[in-house]
């Protein structure tokens, strides 16, 4: 059997390997990129520019914006209006973009609020004189009922 023989490498063949893979002390991991690389920090309160609004957008802002105080109108009619029939969803992501505009009136098809903003709407419908509809209530007599089981 053959024996197998560990050569030690000398340290000067070493120094002289280290020497052609780069000069200098070796790096630390991620220092590679260079100070002056870097981009300058960003400012998060700063105001953004405004994008290009698109046609749609321009048309329902002037629908909106055309709605008479404490006169709610659902989002479909505000779709139609604009052009957009069956277009609910288009205005509601409309509304996240345009922040000149009195978003709270504009309401779902039922005339409910959507439920994370229903308080502060209903807060300024009501001071630009809206009233709320009266809700209908069940009545006693109409509910559902099961014949008893034999």
């Amino acid at each position: 059997m053959n024996k197998r023989t560990v050569t030690r490498v000398p340290e000067a063949s070493r120094q002289l390997a280290d020497a052609t893979r780069g000069s200098g002390p070796r790096k630390k991991r991620g220092s590679n990129v260079k100070s002056r690389d870097r981009p300058p920090p960003v400012d998060l309160f700063a105001p953004r520019p405004r994008p290009e609004l698109t046609p749609f957008l321009k048309k329902v802002r002037k629908v909106i914006q055309s709605i008479p105080r404490g006169e709610p109108i659902s989002y479909g009619e505000v779709a139609f209006r604009a052009g957009r029939p069956g277009g609910a969803r288009a205005v509601a992501r409309a509304l996240h973009v345009l922040d000149d505009v009195p978003w709270w009136r504009v309401c779902q098809a039922g005339g409910t609020f959507a439920p994370q903003v229903a308080h502060e709407q209903e807060n300024l419908l009501r001071q630009e004189g809206w009233k709320p509809k009266e809700r209908r209530r069940k009545a006693a007599g109409h509910a559902k009922t099961r014949a008893p089981r034999e």
